[in-house]
């Protein structure tokens, strides 16, 4: 699968820095990944809900592990790249 979209919105406060979502092949929209800051580490969480029982459980999953870098990678270059333009929304097709 190729990552052809990505849209970023930036966060203000806490620590969930932004909301992603990522378009594969033109095809396929991923809505709700978190752009998330812990202890000085950026990381990508994909989308989740919460159980009744209190814990999150993840929506959508990558399969392997070169989609799952592939996508981490990219969702953090864009948002690298969205903070340095200082737009709160900012989005790319490839």
């Amino acid at each position: 699968m190729t990552i052809t979209g990505i849209s970023i919105v930036l966060l203000e406060d806490g620590p969930i820095r932004a909301f992603a979502n990522i378009t594969f092949d033109d095809a396929l929209l991923v809505r709700g990944l978190k752009v998330m800051e812990r202890n000085g580490q950026m990381m990508v969480k994909m989308p989740s809900r919460r159980r009744p029982d209190g814990r999150f459980i993840n929506i959508v999953h990558a399969v392997t592990d070169d989609l799952l870098g592939q996508i981490r990678t990219e969702v953090l270059t864009a948002y690298d790249y969205a903070t340095r333009q200082g737009n709160e929304r900012w989005s790319q097709r490839q």
